[in-house]
């Protein structure tokens, strides 16, 4: 959606669903569905009047639940002001961002979702490194001078993929520290308020 040219800072793109789904989209379903990308970049524009690195509907309903994608999300450039702040980024499914540090402003970190929408980014860069980690280190050169064509998906079976089961563990683990702070913040204090009474 961002086709004007040099700059798309101020371009806002209304279409129907059914137009964005045949016509823009498919490219990136393909790419996502057969090609198994895991990294893919959201654009500089506006879609619908929300940034397209904060379109939740976009970034999260179609592209990771609809589609299963599992890799990383870039941003395109950003300036780090006004809609394309950290904050509503995390909340529209990026995971990096293509800009100077300087020029975003930090997460709330006393915030429980941003801490945890920081946490799923980074598992989504971890998945991403692990996976094109394991697919070069299992790539059959022998394979080299075949031509390929679109819709050819070459798949390797050699190795255990040893990432899955420590991305495993990493969700065990974060999800019971997550439950042993609601734990001792929320529930302890009720609890001994009312052994007080």
């Amino acid at each position: 959606m961002s086709e004007p040219g040099v700059n798309a800072n101020n371009l806002n793109t209304w279409l129907t669903e059914q137009n964005y789904r045949e016509e823009y989209l498919k490219p990136f379903e393909i790419a996502v569905k057969k090609g198994k990308a895991t990294g893919i970049m959201s654009a500089f524009n506006s879609i619908g009047g929300v940034w397209a690195g904060a379109n939740y509907a976009q970034n999260i309903t179609i592209l990771r639940e609809e589609w299963g994608f599992r890799g990383t999300m870039i941003t395109d450039w950003t300036y780090g002001g006004g809609n394309m702040n950290t904050t509503a980024g995390l909340n529209g499914g990026n995971d990096i961002w293509l800009t100077p540090a300087t020029h975003q402003s930090p997460i709330n970190t006393s915030d429980p979702t941003m801490v945890y929408l920081a946490k799923r980014a980074a598992k989504n860069v971890i998945y991403t490194y692990c996976n094109a980690y394991t697919y070069a280190k299992n790539y059959d050169h022998s394979k080299d001078s075949q031509k390929v064509t679109i819709g050819t998906v070459i798949k390797n079976e050699q190795g255990f993929p040893w990432w899955i089961p420590l991305l495993a563990s990493i969700d065990v683990v974060v999800i019971g520290s997550t439950l042993t702070f609601a734990f001792f913040a929320f529930i302890l204090p009720i609890i001994k308020k009312k052994k007080s009474i």
